[in-house]
């Protein structure tokens, strides 16, 4: 009988919630954890686990709960968004699209994965600007001035609404 097992998973769901709406997150995530070790097949629980992971910086435990729920559920997209978010605190780029992308082939509407798409494409366009200054700083600071001119041009010539790349280009 699986009822003692389930009321006490049960119990300390109710208490990892109560932590986690009151913002004490490193109490909920040690309440969900419990909770997924005497309920191991709860989705529900390593979601919030994951979500309780987020909200303390911790990436890996993040994702490694994301990655169980989805495996308990695989066809919830939220699930598949939540470890989005995961990967992208993660910084694993390729997961997250992957996760994001298979969200929305379960709900094509599906907001977070949609905005976390978004977020990642903007952060992919800048990525390219951010390199390109950080390299003319390089050249500039090394008094290698062409060359950090030339590296500022290239991030004023990707993200042209950006200052950042203009006023590199006019110090150097």
């Amino acid at each position: 009988d699986d009822r003692p097992a389930a009321h006490a998973r049960d119990q300390w769901m109710a208490q990892a919630r109560a932590h986690f709406d009151a913002g004490r997150y490193r109490e909920a995530a040690a309440a969900f954890e419990v909770a997924t070790q005497v309920g191991p097949r709860n989705a529900a629980a390593f979601a919030v686990l994951a979500s309780a992971a987020l909200r303390l910086d911790d990436a890996a435990s993040a994702v490694h709960a994301g990655e169980k729920a989805v495996r308990l559920e695989p066809r919830d997209a939220s699930l598949h968004a939540l470890l989005g978010n995961a990967r992208t605190a993660a910084r694993d780029r390729a997961g997250a699209e992957a996760a994001y992308r298979q969200a929305l082939a379960l709900d094509a509407n599906h907001a977070e994965a949609k905005a976390g798409l978004e977020q990642l494409r903007a952060r992919a366009a800048t990525a390219g600007t951010s390199e390109w200054r950080a390299q003319g700083r390089r050249e500039y600071a090394l008094r290698n001035y062409a060359a950090a001119a030339a590296a500022y041009e290239r991030a004023a010539a990707e993200e042209p609404t950006s200052a950042g790349g203009f006023a590199g280009l006019g110090a150097a």
